[in-house]
Formats: structure tokens, sequence, C-alpha cells
């Protein structure tokens, strides 16, 4: 029988404890499963700028478990949830091998979670939002109100837990990629589908412990991601929440010149492109609708740094991370991503390879046999593809270009890095 191949998506940012309680967890809910991680790059859906480069932070996940590491591009990472969830799903669906997909959860009760995943496919959800939304509600705030008029279980389940409602996205994307969502079946183990799943891949939810999501401090070993990095930004250890290796890979980076990287390092270059747009021009972003790019446009004007476009765009309508991911996109000129016919689905156009030990490697045999997607290993090799992946690539090596301006050290800020870093390759099997 196939060894089972488990799916994460993540944004790594960075590699802390509970990161390798999740990848720990997943495998022993699945003896002998490889790990493939689909990780953002150098922006992220929070619409921030990832603390360190993605090669270091792809070298940190397979020190931690993970056997594959492949990228999602920055069109597809800096988007809304449903945006994220559906794009790593379909780099999944891609590859050919994977047959399970792991993904954080503060309840780890999957049965439930499939339920609040029919609710949100139901026809009834999207009007029932769209009211919501017309009151001048949040799209979080929209989308809990129209679970507690249609599913109030569902709703209890979601309040104030975003890894669930994250989850809930990806078996959304499941069922929409993969043709529909089954229970969980007789036999599974620890909230493991026991058969068929969805539609190929079956999902896997782990619980989360320690610290909930952006809790402001710590829980024994754990931490939160956002507490790692206030930490390393205001140039203090975080070394009890990370694990021993992957904080050797931070430390290469700080002593190199490379971290801590903070929009702070360019703001005037951001404010310089928020003030150059029209509100036509900010309307083409993904999150701009309903009058937003006016507001937008009028922000941009007065603001004399991010913090305060933020500030001033700010209303309860919209939150601080639709804010900051269309500044983010504006800045780095991230249109929507293209929908190929004939899916109609935002997908990445190609399976980049960031990181692999000698599993990982063995997977990208498998796929190259299976895979529905061209594989980059070598970045030159992204000039031979089709249109469509050879300007997302193109993309991608702009968006690497303004992070580097981003970086501590002066020095180390050149143009044109994407295309001289190669994938990390972890000749030695040894876990953490």
């Amino acid at each position: 029988m196939p060894r089972p191949v488990v799916g994460i998506i993540a944004e790594y940012n960075p590699f802390h404890n509970g990161h390798v309680f999740h990848i720990a967890r997943t495998r022993s809910m699945l003896p002998g499963a490889a790990v493939v991680c689909v990780m953002s790059g150098h922006v992220t859906q929070r619409g921030s700028l990832s603390v360190c480069r993605k090669q270091a932070r792809a070298a940190m996940a397979i020190s931690g478990g993970a056997d594959l590491v492949l990228e999602l591009p920055a069109l597809y990472s800096c988007d809304a949830a449903e945006c994220f969830a559906l794009a790593g799903v379909a780099l999944f669906y891609a590859t050919g091998v994977v047959t399970h997909l792991s993904f954080g959860s503060e309840s780890g009760c999957l049965e439930a979670l499939i339920a609040a995943a029919g609710t949100l496919g139901d026809p009834a959800f999207a009007p029932a939002q769209a009211a919501a939304l017309e009151q001048g509600l949040s799209y979080p705030a929209a989308r809990q109100r129209a679970f507690r008029l249609l599913d109030p279980a569902s709703a209890a389940l979601l309040d104030g837990h975003p890894n669930d409602m994250l989850g809930v996205e990806y078996l959304c994307a499941l069922r929409r990629l993969g043709g529909g969502v089954s229970g969980v079946s007789g036999g599974g183990v620890n909230g493991v589908s026991g058969g068929g799943g969805v539609s190929g891949i079956a999902p896997i939810a782990v619980r989360r412990e320690g610290a909930s999501h952006d809790a402001p401090q710590p829980i024994g070993r754990f931490a939160t991601a956002s507490y790692v990095r206030a930490k390393w930004l205001s140039g203090q250890s975080a070394r009890a929440f990370v694990p021993a290796k992957a904080q050797l890979l931070w430390k290469t980076e700080r002593d190199a010149g490379r971290a801590p990287v903070s929009l702070a390092n360019c703001e005037t270059a951001v404010m310089s492109a928020l003030r150059r747009m029209a509100p036509e021009d900010f309307r083409a972003l993904p999150g701009v609708s309903e009058g937003l790019e006016h507001r937008l446009a009028r922000a941009a004007s007065r603001a004399v740094s991010p913090e305060e476009f933020y500030a001033l765009v700010k209303t309860k309508r919209y939150t601080h991370a639709r804010i900051r991911r269309i500044a983010l996109r504006a800045y780095m000129d991230l249109p929507h991503p293209p929908a190929p016919a004939p899916a109609h689905t935002p997908a990445p156009p190609y399976l980049r390879v960031l990181a692999a030990n000698r599993t990982g490697l063995s997977l990208l045999r498998d796929m190259k046999k299976a895979a529905t997607l061209p594989i980059i290993t070598k970045p030159a090799s992204a000039r031979r593809l089709g249109d469509a992946a050879r300007d997302c690539f193109l993309r991608e090596a702009r968006v690497t270009d303004l992070y580097a301006l981003c970086y501590p050290e002066r020095i180390r800020r050149a143009g044109g890095q994407e295309w001289t870093e190669g994938p990390y390759i972890d000749d030695n099997e040894e876990k953490s």
C-alpha cells in the first residue's frame, strides 16, 4: 500500500514549537506518512512581510519535521482566507500525490467543522451574509451573523476560533475542487477520516495546544507566531519557543543582515506607491469594492506612514487585515490572480520547490509522473514556462526585489535575488 502523504498549508512566520507539535501529531495519526507543506513566500495572508526570507523559513520547516516545502506565490498568499485556502488546496491536488490535508483547530472536532462547511455552501448563506454586510458589518462579523441565523451550533463553534474558521475554508476548498465533502467514515482514529474523506484528499483536524491565536502571552513552551515576531523585531530572544535548529537558521539570517524584515524599513517607498494611485487603480485590487477606493485614495493623500494610512481607512466594516493586504498589494503590484479556464478558480500555475529532504526528493520523483502543473526546482527554468506561469514567477521575482529593500543591512538589498537562490536540500533524515 502506498505511503500516505499529508499536506499542510502554513506561513511559518516564523516556525515555532507549535508547528513542530502540529507536524508531530499529524505523523502520529498517520504513521509512516510524508509531509508536504505549502508555505507563503515573502508576503502573508494578514498583509505583512514575513519576518525572514522564505528560503530560511522553508529550511526551518524541514528541520522541524516537514519533508517537502512548496511555495504559495504572493498573488495568492496575500489574499482573503477563502482564496488563500483555495490556492493552497489546489496545489495539493496538482501534486498528484497528496492524500490528506492536516490543519490546526481550536476544537479538534472534524465532524462539526465538516457540518459548518456544509452550511457555508448552503444557497441561503450568501444572501444572509450579504444582508449583514449591507448593515455595515465587517466581512468576518457578517459571516458569523449568517452562521448564527442558519446554523447556531456552527456559529458557537467558530466564534473566536480563527483556526477553525480557516479549517472550514479548507474543507470548502476540498469540496469545491474535488467534488464533494463526505462525513467521517467508520474506523477513523483521532479525527482521521477512515476512508474516502473528501474527494481523494482526507482532512485531519489537529487540536491546537498552548497559546491561542494571537494570544499576548505564551503558555509553557508554546507562543504564537505574532509573539515570536514581536520579540525578534525588537531585538529580543524567543529561544524558549523556537526549535533549536530553527533558532540557528534565524541567527544566520540575522547575522547576515537579512533579518528581521520590517515594512518600516521602506515605508516611504510604500507611501510613494499609494500616493501615485487613483481611485480606479485601487478598485482593481482584491478586497476593494463599494466605493472603498475613494476612501483609500483620500487616506493615501493624507497619511505619512503605512500605519497612519491603515488608521485613516479602518472602519467597523473594514478590518485591519483587509486594509493591510490592500496596501501591500498596491505597493507590490499584486492584482487579482487569474482564474484559468475551465476551472474558473484562481490557482497557482506551477509547483515551486523551496526545500526538501531525502523523503521530499523521493516525493518529487513521484510528482514528476503525477503532477498536473510544471515543477520548478531551479529558478532559471521558469523562463521556459508557459505565459501564465512565467508571468506569475516574474511577478514573484519583483516581490522579492521589493522585499529585499526591507532588509536591515543596505548591502543585502540588491535586486535579482529570486533568480540566484535554489531550494534548500537537507540530506540528513534526522528530525528535531
